[in-house]
């Protein structure tokens, strides 16, 4: 069969220069913000889906729930797909921990681009948004990060425009639940945290992470706060671990959120195949997991908080109808002194992107927030 040409179709074109509407995200843009996510090419080993309960609504989810600032970018009037949402973008405040210092810092996330409008300002459009966003409403001294795939060379291209360094990875990863309960070495006692065990959590934690960068700071209120039921169901739970009768070491189980289900829609073949060996697979492609964080321990208590953690992973291998792995993201590098993820789980590896400002801002520390490295400082 001989060679042969397609006639040329002339389609409309995207100025590249034109400036695009942002605006802080509505409840109507719901169902466009759920077909940008549904439209991302592949940005990892696999790629999720997360469906919302019909009570739930992504809006409801990032800007009520979880108080966070999301911005999308629509096309504008006199254009073709005038009013689409195209890209959106997240800032997300927090307290955490910078040059041993505790500043306030904004952690830009979920910037999504059509793939349809890539490379037309977008992506840098809505980075100067939240950019000026969190100075406007902390202040010109803000701290900004975004967490960024190692293997995401567009998102370090992108990055290199605002932030002033890169700095240490994080990676994450997951651990099968118990079937059986773990034997403990040392006669060590776990309980669910109670309000008396919140001022030893709050000093173990800020004493643990205050020499790691963007680890978060902690008081009594960001605590409960952590753990408050939604929807009326309460699937975290805080737990510390006692040595002869002291709280030496601590850490939270996140059960999966019933408000939303994750599936998987796409993946190499390997990847999905390595996700179900690890559990994170369910039936039908149902992505069903925990989580534990918060860790922390006294020096020298390692040995008790991988039995703490142990026990978790025991406790959520009870539960079989919603979690059947526990997902690990180590910030601190000592949290791998307690915890060992085996290579061929599933896992991903990030940096941090920041924006330094010119002068720190240190937050007050309260009484009860002052760790143990202060009698040393």
């Amino acid at each position: 069969m001989g060679a042969f040409s397609r006639p040329t179709i002339e389609t409309p074109r995207i100025s590249e220069h034109f400036d695009w509407i942002v605006r802080p995200m509505e409840a109507r843009d719901d169902k466009q913000y759920l077909e940008l996510q549904r439209a991302e090419p592949e940005r990892g080993w696999i790629n999720i889906d997360v469906h919302y309960r019909p009570d739930q609504s992504p809006y409801e989810l990032l800007t009520q729930r979880r108080q966070q600032a999301v911005f999308v970018a629509e096309v504008p009037a006199g254009h073709l797909d005038a009013g689409r949402v195209v890209g959106v973008g997240a800032a997300d405040p927090r307290k955490v921990w910078f040059e041993s210092v505790p500043v306030q810092a904004v952690h830009l996330h979920n910037l999504m681009v059509h793939p349809d409008y890539r490379h037309k300002g977008i992506a840098t459009t809505l980075i100067q948004k939240r950019v000026q966003w969190a100075r406007e409403t902390f202040g010109q001294n803000v701290l900004l990060f975004a967490e960024l795939d190692q293997n995401n060379m567009a998102a370090f291209k992108a990055a290199a425009k605002w932030a002033t360094d890169f700095t240490q990875p994080r990676e994450s990863g997951f651990l099968l639940a118990r079937a059986d309960e773990p034997k403990n070495p040392d006669s060590y006692a776990i309980h669910e945290a109670r309000e008396e065990d919140y001022p030893a959590i709050v000093r173990g934690l800020n004493t643990f992470n205050h020499d790691i960068d963007f680890t978060r700071v902690v008081d009594a209120d960001r605590l409960h706060r952590n753990l408050a039921p939604i929807d009326g169901i309460t699937f975290r739970h805080r737990y510390v671990v006692q040595s002869k009768g002291e709280i030496v070491g601590g850490a939270v189980l996140t059960q999966h959120d019933p408000s939303v289900e994750s599936r998987v829609i796409s993946g190499r073949p390997i990847n999905v195949l390595v996700a179900r060996l690890s559990k994170m697979i369910h039936e039908g492609g149902e992505v069903r997991y925990g989580e534990v964080d918060g860790i922390w321990f006294k020096e020298g208590c390692q040995d008790a908080v991988h039995y703490l953690i142990q026990e978790l992973l025991f406790k959520a291998g009870q539960d079989k109808t919603t979690t059947d792995a526990i997902n690990f993201t180590v910030i601190n590098p000592k949290v791998w002194e307690a915890v060992q993820l085996p290579r061929w789980q599933p896992h991903t590896i990030e940096c941090i992107a920041y924006l330094a400002p010119a002068m720190l801002d240190p937050l007050p520390l309260s009484a009860d927030q002052v760790g143990e490295w202060m009698s040393v400082v």
